[in-house]
C-alpha cells in the first residue's frame, strides 16, 4: 500500500483531493477484497486525510453489498 501512496507522490500522507483520496481507497479495496477490515487498516495507515478514504472504502462496500443482494447473490 506505501508503495502505490508513494507512487503517487503522497509521501506525506493522503490528501483530501479526489484524484488522491479516490485511487487510494480503491487500490485498498482490490489488494484486500474480501477483507473489508483489512482494507480500511491499510488505507488509514497511509495517513493524510483518512477519515475521507474510509469514508469511501465505506461507500464502495455498501455498493458492491446492496449489489449481491439485489441480484439475489446471498
Amino acid at each position: 500500500m506505501s508503495d502505490f501512496v508513494r507512487a503517487l507522490g503522497l509521501e506525506k500522507g493522503v490528501s483530501g483531493y479526489s484524484l488522491h483520496v479516490v485511487p487510494v481507497a480503491l487500490y485498498a479495496w482490490l489488494r484486500h477484497s474480501g477483507d473489508f477490515r483489512g482494507a480500511l487498516v491499510a488505507a488509514l495507515s497511509c495517513g493524510g486525510d483518512a477519515d475521507t478514504v474510509g469514508a469511501i472504502l465505506e461507500l464502495v462496500r455498501r455498493e458492491l453489498r446492496d449489489k449481491k443482494y439485489s441480484a439475489g447473490m446471498d
